[in-house]
């Protein structure tokens, strides 16, 4: 009889591994389309809560082929001062935003809205149809546009 155990590992497991050891740095892809040189394997977008009119960051995770979405992040000022102070910034192609949700509220959308105003990317929970309200009070159509969105490279020790 063997007495070494061999366990079943699934696709998504190994795939799971597999982003967990890039964002540890054990292997560091470039970021495509950085503004700087950042080597890093996560990148958070700064977003706005339409209805609580507060930051909070949508984590992006390196696949190997494109920047898919992983989770909202609530931004503390402590967390500010860990993870962004004096970090590199990102920019995510618009083709890889994904469906987003909000940190504060819990809306749900595409990505995120462009306030025409006070120019913040702000979540979708003050949208309804087409109509968009900014937490600075500003109201409007929302346009379809493909645009590129930038963020913040974290100093990351895990997520």
């Amino acid at each position: 009889m063997n007495d070494k155990l061999v366990k079943y590992r699934s696709p998504d497991a190994q795939r799971i591994d597999e982003a967990l050891a890039r964002i540890r740095g054990e292997i560091i892809p470039s970021c495509p389309g950085s503004l700087a040189p950042a080597q890093q394997s996560a990148v958070d977008l700064p977003r706005f809560c339409a209805v609580h009119g507060k930051p909070y960051g949508s984590r992006y995770v390196w696949m190997g082929d494109r920047w898919r979405y992983a989770r909202p992040i609530a931004v503390t000022e402590a967390m500010y001062q860990s993870q962004y102070a004096e970090s590199e910034k990102c920019e995510v192609p618009g083709d890889d935003i994904g469906e987003e949700k909000c940190g504060l509220c819990g809306a749900t959308g595409y990505g995120s809205v462009l306030c025409g105003s006070c120019h913040r990317e702000v979540c979708y929970g003050l949208t309804v149809w087409n109509v968009f309200r900014c937490c600075c009070g500003h109201e409007g159509k929302m346009q379809s546009t493909a645009r590129n969105h930038t963020g913040i490279v974290p100093r990351l020790t895990g997520w």
